[in-house]
């Protein structure tokens, strides 16, 4: 059985995938999403989006124009962006790292305006200042994190039903591992884990969890993808 960790407005669209391909899953959302309400004051500048929940926030923004120019990282938000009629998205990047390197090539004048959660990467924010030299940030959602385990996954999890664990962030990852500590007879450092990314399989690593992996690209179809492969090698 396979453990999501994501919100459950996405956990469910990945559940859905993984009963189409006739895996067992179960659902564990070890956040929630709270979308601000407050205002963007319109300026000369571009804003960086690197979740799709600052893209859900963009859609209650009325004094956003569609001229407005945008960088994203990931193909999904980029798509959304594009749904809600934002035209202007100058670059999209895979991941952070390319981003980085976009930045370093293209000297961008104007102001960056980076939409972030409350479980803002402070290194990440600290890398981006050190390339461009305007950069403010504006939390728009807030990451809720949950306190416990349920007792329906902490049973699972003893009775040794979870075989795969998917982590989407390098705040899940410290999260889950601090909600397995909490609860007795868990062994979570022999779970196989499935990371979106590189950095996130390597935390998991340093933290004595060796059965880990990550997929090919820091996308969730790419994760899908690696999941697939290995829940047919489990079972």
């Amino acid at each position: 059985m396979i453990l999501i960790t994501r919100p459950i407005e996405t956990a469910k669209k990945l559940q859905f995938q993984f009963n189409r391909a006739g895996i067992q899953s179960f659902i564990e959302s070890l956040t929630s999403i709270k979308i601000s309400d407050r205002k963007i004051n319109l300026q000369d500048c571009i804003y960086l989006i690197t979740s799709q929940y600052a893209v859900k926030y963009l859609q209650n923004v009325n004094n956003l124009s569609n001229q407005n120019e945008f960088i994203t990282i990931g193909k999904a938000t980029a798509n959304k962006l594009t749904r809600q009629g934002r035209k202007k998205i100058i670059y999209t990047a895979e991941d952070s790292d390319q981003l980085f390197k976009y930045l370093k090539t293209n000297k961008i004048k104007k102001k960056i305006i980076y939409l972030c959660g409350s479980n803002k990467n402070q290194l990440f924010i600290r890398n981006l200042k050190k390339i461009h030299r305007y950069v403010s940030i504006r939390q728009v959602y807030e990451v809720i994190s949950l306190r416990s385990l349920s007792n329906k996954l902490a049973t699972k999890l003893r009775k040794k039903k979870i075989s795969i664990v998917l982590i989407f962030s390098l705040n899940n990852a410290k999260l889950f591992l601090k909600l397995c500590k909490m609860t007795s007879d868990i062994n979570y450092e022999d779970l196989r884990y499935i990371c979106i990314s590189k950095n996130i399989n390597q935390f998991m690593l340093q933290n004595s969890c060796k059965n880990t992996t990550y997929s090919s690209k820091p996308t969730e179809k790419s994760v899908i993808k690696k999941t697939l492969i290995f829940s047919k090698i489990v079972n």
